[in-house]
């Protein structure tokens, strides 16, 4: 994954072009917002947690509510699908092996619901999260894994 980073960057931005025209981003922002994402997914793959890709998803969300950014619908939405994309991409590179698909799976799936669906605030949200490891999230029923079966 680390050195396909800067390529998966490279695609989601085209696939960002290709399904949404006519948004106004900054495409080096957003490959580097996808590396950022990348690195704690992988993080989390090695050593079966979801603790930096929840932290990722809640950085991301935050800076694109105080910037303004998640002000439109299109906004939003192209966010939440250039991450479902993401996730497919990163799937398709752990390949048959089934426990990196599912902490791939998993770790996305945390980034993605806390972008769709904010953040819970407060201790208790937190210890629920660190009590979950990403095989543990990956087969829990989580909004991201109700609504997307696609990966």
């Amino acid at each position: 994954m680390l050195d396909r980073k800067e390529s998966l960057g490279l695609q989601v931005t085209d696939y960002i072009d290709a399904n949404f025209q006519g948004l106004t981003y900054t495409k080096e922002t957003c490959q580097r917002d996808v590396g950022l994402v990348v690195d704690a997914v992988r993080y989390d793959m090695m050593f079966g947690l979801v603790f930096r890709s929840w932290t990722a998803g809640r950085s991301y969300l935050r800076s694109q509510v105080t910037s303004g950014n998640f002000s439109s619908r299109q906004q939003q939405d192209a966010t939440l699908a250039s991450f479902r994309f993401l996730k497919g991409l990163l799937l398709a590179i752990t390949g048959n092996n089934i426990t990196a698909s599912n902490r791939v799976r998993a770790a996305m799936n945390v980034v993605i619901d806390t972008l769709e669906y904010g953040v819970a605030e407060g201790p208790a949200a937190d210890s629920t999260l660190m009590l979950y490891g990403t095989d543990t999230y990956a087969s829990m029923s989580t909004p991201s894994s109700q609504s997307q079966n696609l990966f």
